[in-house]
């Protein structure tokens, strides 16, 4: 939990609603965080109205945070060995975009405000690699989750696969509240055989729906099973590389209006990827000058792609305003120039999605 920043108000509650549940002896709950003027990593297990300190460290959270994640992971995990483990990052969030500079344009996650730095995309991925091979001993997280904004996108996934099966989180921003602690725990303290991983991500996208629904209706929360997550990358890369390959002026239209249609977050950055293909098929179907061939090989690798993405996000709440979205967003921006960072994620390395967006860009 990074609370060095505009949210310490919110990790404070949140840290209140876990000690009324407190851990159990099944049970674990075990937390790192920081807060703003206390130059300290603070430790602890959850216990019943009470904070256990657990190893807090005499030194400021937030200066390094890749180096941090390792060493909460070795903290964690080490001292309280679990057939069950769960990772949870807690903080705002700006998908898969890296960049660090002054807090309002910062593109990744745990943001602290003193030190101007971020855990970005990159060093998740170092850190994940360095935890998996080094504590879990080549073993995945049953679970990871992120209670922050924008992170649902299919580049965040396929950038973490190797590391668990089962990913929480938000395609939307998150009101400041986040997840609904106190339902989430209280329900795994009471039967904590009854939450196997899968149960468990399901757990806590019904308690966010519960939480969130009577008061807006922006809200979003996705579980995506990672297991998938290669082919559906796959089937997005064929959708570039047969676009791209293409010179008809008609199959550019379809893009750019289904484009120009479909459903974003962050300002116009992200779309969600189902919405795009069902609208994309929906254009297709008005042009009359794109060749058979490419038209039938187009229309059946878009009907793929949306039996994959519903394969993928195994369980989804949103709001009203969100209608059309699905639960999985991917980086496909209105604007002209093309973030830098996003050429050095894995998806943009595997596949030519950069490229296609750039050449199909509506603006």
């Amino acid at each position: 939990m990074q609370g060095d920043n505009n949210l310490s108000f919110f990790m404070q509650q949140n840290i209140a609603l876990l000690k009324k549940i407190g851990s159990s002896k099944d049970v674990n709950i075990l937390v790192q965080w920081d807060e703003p003027f206390k130059h300290t990593t603070w430790r602890y297990k959850i216990g019943y109205n009470r904070l256990l300190d657990n190893a807090s460290l005499a030194q400021d959270m937030g200066t390094n945070p890749e180096a941090e994640l390792i060493d909460a992971a070795r903290w964690a995990f080490t001292k309280y060995p679990a057939k069950k483990q769960a990772l949870i990052f807690w903080n705002h969030g700006s998908g898969i975009l890296d960049e660090e500079r002054d807090w309002n344009s910062y593109r990744g996650i745990l943001y602290d405000f003193s030190s101007g730095k971020c855990l970005t995309n990159a060093s998740l991925l170092r850190g994940l690699q360095v935890i998996q091979q080094e504590v879990l001993i080549g073993k995945k997280f049953d679970l990871i989750g992120m209670d922050a904004c924008l992170m649902a996108m299919l580049e965040i996934g396929y950038q973490i696969k190797e590391f668990t099966d089962l990913f929480v989180a938000s395609e939307n921003i998150e009101h400041a509240p986040g997840w609904h602690y106190s339902a989430i725990f209280k329900q795994l303290i009471k039967s904590p055989r009854t939450y196997n991983a899968v149960p468990f991500a399901h757990l806590i996208v019904r308690s966010f729906y519960e939480f969130h629904h009577p008061h807006n209706n922006i809200y979003t929360q996705s579980i995506m099973d990672l297991t998938t997550i290669s082919n559906l990358k796959e089937n997005v890369a064929q959708l570039a590389a047969i676009s791209l390959s293409s010179k008809q002026k008609d199959l550019y239209d379809c893009i750019v209006q289904a484009r120009k249609c479909c459903t974003e977050f962050d300002k116009g950055h992200f779309i969600d990827l189902y919405d795009f293909y069902h609208l994309l098929l929906k254009e297709l179907t008005k042009k009359k000058h794109i060749p058979i061939e490419l038209q039938k090989t187009l229309k059946s690798t878009l009907e793929n792609g949306l039996r994959l993405i519903k394969k993928t996000i195994i369980g989804y709440t949103k709001g009203n305003a969100y209608k059309n979205s699905q639960g999985l967003s991917i980086y496909f921006p209105r604007t002209k120039k093309l973030h830098p960072s996003y050429h050095e994620t894995l998806f943009a390395k595997e596949t030519l999605w950069a490229i296609f967006i750039d050449h199909f860009k509506t603006t």
